[in-house]
């Protein structure tokens, strides 16, 4: 495994390397170009090497700057300019060593005595501008290369604690119905033990597909709607005739992809404010798709909404639920009303992008 990893990684060194010298070859080539001669073997042999020397300098001159990385902005100038001086310095004994050979002529002392200082000083603006080139280029690739791990740590950090927030209102969900279905078996466990044994079974089944999904923030509107038979199956039991309940969901809408959990609550919202204050209540749950998108209803058909009534104030915990966890799983692609029917009754409507699991 170790050999393998060092071969991937020298291979991705030396595509580097490769990456680099054509680049510093195309910039040699460019400067070589002398008017309508073209690239002449004179210029390329002048100005190739000169960009191969600061082709193999660049790393240092990176190396350096991030050992200066931890100073302050003016002392990591006033650094740079020192750094100028050594480095340019640097460039042009380098390339009296590299040009001797390739002139044919020996690098001797009186040679480098004469030659050097002289090209130190004529060249020093031009070389000054290419090492300033280097640093704001680098400068310039640092500040992108943090500013978008910067970016992708504070959307990591988003969708966790997004993540950690869904979690937390879906766990919120379970304690309501398990209220309720532990109220039905208390009333029923001593005057019917046949009907609490159904009651604890459709519990279970309930319980245990909200643990085998805890982990999950979507479900197929399938897995969805049998969960959701389990739940009606225990409020059926609780409420006996006074409660019917219809499910139609169009045949496609199966495979859509829904949040776990989704139409419990609201189906449970219009049981307990339509059962509550009246002796028959008859809730439809429906499933379409429209236009690209799934549409989800629950209508009841009690007393409507109270004189007044307002979301933000008057939603309980399983309304108030949804619309968070809607909210953040569909920022701006979904639609989440409550409102008064015609002639009484209330219709919860949810419309979210159609998207098969």
């Amino acid at each position: 495994m170790s050999k393998i990893w060092d071969r991937t990684r020298l291979r991705r060194v030396g595509t580097k390397l490769l990456l680099w010298l054509c680049l510093c070859t195309l910039v040699g080539l460019f400067f070589s170009v002398r008017g309508t001669d073209g690239i002449t073997l004179e210029s390329a042999r002048s100005n190739l090497p000169r960009w191969y020397v600061w082709g193999a300098l660049t790393p240092l001159i990176v190396w350096a700057d991030r050992r200066y990385a931890a100073e302050s902005p003016t002392r990591r100038l006033l650094l740079h300019l020192a750094g100028s001086l050594f480095w340019i310095a640097v460039f042009v004994v380098a390339l009296f060593a590299v040009n001797c050979p390739l002139a044919g002529q020996p690098c001797t002392a009186a040679a480098f005595a004469a030659k050097v200082p002289a090209d130190f000083i004529a060249g020093f603006q031009w070389n000054a501008l290419v090492y300033w080139s280097v640093v704001g280029g680098w400068l310039a690739w640092d500040y992108y290369h943090k500013s978008r791990n910067r970016e992708l740590k504070a959307l990591q950090l988003e969708r966790l604690l997004a993540d950690a927030r869904l979690r937390t209102l879906q766990t919120q969900l379970q304690p309501h119905f398990l209220f309720n279905a532990l109220n039905t078996i208390s009333a029923l466990v001593e005057r019917d033990p046949a009907r609490t044994r159904r009651v604890i079974e459709h519990l279970g089944d309930l319980l245990r597909f909200s643990l085998d999904n805890s982990a999950r923030q979507f479900t197929t509107l399938e897995d969805d709607l049998g969960a959701l038979e389990h739940f009606l199956a225990i409020q059926r039991v609780r409420f006996e005739d006074q409660l019917q309940v219809q499910v139609s969901a169009e045949a496609e809408t199966l495979r859509a992809t829904v949040p776990t959990l989704l139409l419990q609550p609201l189906v449970e919202n219009a049981i307990r404010h339509g059962v509550a204050q009246q002796r028959r209540s008859h809730v439809t749950v429906s499933a379409s798709r429209v236009n690209g998108d799934l549409r989800l209803r629950v209508v009841d058909d009690g007393p409507g909404l109270p004189s007044g009534w307002e979301f933000a104030a008057d939603a309980g915990i399983g309304l108030s639920n949804t619309r968070e966890r809607l909210t953040q799983l569909y920022p701006s692609a979904h639609q989440f009303s409550v409102r008064a029917v015609a002639g009484g009754g209330v219709l919860a409507e949810v419309v979210i992008p159609f998207h098969e699991q």
